[in-house]
C-alpha cells in the first residue's frame, strides 16, 4: 500500500530496513519516524519481502564494491 514511499523513502536514506541474521527467521524490520514510520507499519509482508530483497542486493553490492 505504501510500498512506495517507504522504498523511495529507504533509498534516501531516511529508513533503515532490517534484516535477519542468516538462519535466524524471516522477520524484515523497517524502522522510520513520523509519517513514514507509521506508513511502514501497514506494509504487508509481501511488500517487506520486497524491501528485504532490494536491501540483500544494495549489501551484496557493498560487500563486492572493494
Amino acid at each position: 500500500m505504501f510500498y512506495r514511499d517507504i522504498k523511495a523513502a529507504w533509498q534516501q536514506g531516511k529508513v533503515r530496513v532490517g534484516l535477519p541474521a542468516q538462519g535466524h527467521g524471516t522477520t524484515v524490520t523497517v524502522e522510520a519516524s513520523g509519517v513514514l514510520g507509521l506508513k511502514a507499519m501497514f506494509l504487508s509482508s509481501a511488500e517487506k519481502s520486497l524491501l528485504a530483497k532490494a536491501a540483500k542486493g544494495d549489501a551484496q553490492r557493498v560487500a563486492n564494491n572493494p
